[in-house]
């Protein structure tokens, strides 16, 4: 080496000298390598890793320690550092014939610049990671055999966060979908797998906001969006601390003889022919959407024990279930009595309800539970053809429309009115006016002779 190459690589080699007195005992390979790719010093771990001591390998090149396919790797990695000036970080493999094979290392490689900011060499630390690359190894084969086995299930499989989307699917429910599992992840899961264009009232998700912090939050239904004969089930996931990070969806399908005994077992028929037979009905649910009061009248059979401790999706379909769970929840969030027309579908039939829902209050002026009392619209509850007071086209409003008549005969203002269904005051005159047209009225008073007729009020 020159007496030129021995000037300018003094100052390392001082630097070299001090690190020296601190990295005798480290655990770590420290070395400093020169642009020449000659070891100016390496500390004692990293020369027993070679099989010889700290002064028997420094002054050695490069191309005397390693053979051909590690020094590649290594050389690579230099030259990105003398080239980019800029610190190197890299995780890779080389091999080490005194110890019988290869070794994983995490590695930094930081350029050394003389006064005129050119590199004259690299500091490298490195540190033995075989052993966390083989937990690695392992803990990545276990994940592929535990997918495996999950695509390799009759089940229906997502992981959802708490924004309603879907981070992870199997298979067999990508399939379902008619799309890739990559393509699955992100979509709405309200959306992807119930078809709606919101999360449902009785979403665990958004029941967790209200329940109580050991509660298990989980809902049961049988999923007719994805095909008929699956059962679906969907519980809340937690952190270590408790905290809801989201949910887990599962369906699988139903056995032909769940298919067979799910009207028996769930009541779905009989709430159907309850509500085909009765006039009115009073409940009273929790804010989880729980029966803890039934009564209809007249009564059919004794549905109307059966279904305390139940909840709305015993009984309707999860869209259904979900807006009637809204209702409730509206008048629990509002304190007020909430008066309406709703429509309730259950299983393939409509009726038509006027509905009172009230919530129930405890010493401290807060909602735990909500009253519903029921009145179906029926047959005489329509136009008749005769009547002068209702007019021909009376099938022609809207539940809404119709709701606005019931409180325009109650006495209610625009703004009123306007308060109690959420909408603007222009959107009760809008309505209000509409109706008059329909009905070919012109004023308020004829609206409330025919509010009165039908019913309604």
């Amino acid at each position: 080496m020159t007496g030129q190459n021995e000037t300018t690589f003094a100052p390392m080699q001082e630097a070299a000298e001090l690190l020296g007195q601190f990295t005798k005992l480290a655990d770590d390979f420290i070395f400093i390598i020169d642009k020449n790719l000659f070891y100016r010093y390496v500390n004692p771990s990293l020369a027993t890793l070679f099989g010889c001591s700290p002064q028997e390998m420094t002054g050695r090149h490069l191309t005397e320690l390693f053979p051909p396919d590690s020094l590649g790797v290594v050389q690579e990695h230099l030259r990105i550092v003398f080239k980019s000036l800029k610190t190197c970080h890299f995780r890779d493999r080389l091999f080490f014939p005194n110890h019988g094979g290869e070794l994983w290392f995490d590695a930094r490689l930081t350029p050394i610049l003389d006064r005129n900011g050119s590199s004259i060499g690299v500091l490298g630390i490195a540190r033995d990671v075989t052993e966390d690359r083989k937990t690695e190894e392992r803990i990545a084969q276990g994940k592929r055999e535990w997918e495996q086995a999950i695509d390799s299930l009759p089940l229906l499989l997502a992981v959802i966060n708490n924004e309603h989307r879907i981070t992870r699917v199997n298979v067999p429910l990508a399939r379902k979908m008619g799309i890739s599992v990559e393509e699955a992840v992100g979509l709405f899961c309200y959306e992807a797998l119930h078809g709606l264009h919101e999360p449902l009232a009785l979403c665990p998700l958004l029941r967790a906001e209200t329940a109580a912090e050991n509660d298990e939050c989980a809902m049961e239904f049988y999923e007719g969006h994805l095909g008929t004969g699956y059962l679906a089930n969907v519980s809340s996931l937690r952190n270590r601390i408790g905290s809801i990070i989201g949910c887990v969806y599962v369906g699988r399908p139903m056995s032909g003889g769940e298919r067979a005994i799910k009207p028996q077992r769930r009541g779905e028929e009989r709430m159907k022919l309850l509500m085909r037979s009765t006039d009115h009905m009073v409940s009273v649910h929790d804010l989880q959407g729980k029966y803890l009061f039934f009564s209809a009248s007249p009564e059919v059979g004794t549905l109307t024990k059966e279904v305390l401790g139940k909840t709305l999706l015993d009984f309707f379909e999860p869209s259904q279930a979900s807006r009637m769970l809204e209702r409730l929840l509206r008048a629990a969030a509002t304190g007020e009595t909430l008066t309406r027309l709703a429509e309730v579908c259950c299983y393939g039939e409509t009726f038509r309800f006027f509905e009172q829902i009230s919530p129930i209050k405890d010493a401290a002026g807060n909602a735990q539970s909500v009253v519903t009392i029921s009145r179906k619209l029926g047959a005489k509850d329509q136009p008749r053809e005769q009547s002068p007071l209702v007019p021909q086209n009376m099938q022609g409003l809207t539940l809404r429309e119709m709701e606005v008549l019931r409180m325009i005969a109650s006495g209610l203002t625009n703004k009123e009115i306007a308060e109690k269904l959420f909408i603007s005051g222009k959107t009760v005159a809008t309505h209000r006016a509409r109706m008059m047209r329909k009905l070919d009225v012109h004023r308020t008073s004829a609206l409330v002779k025919i509010a009165i007729k039908l019913g309604l009020f």
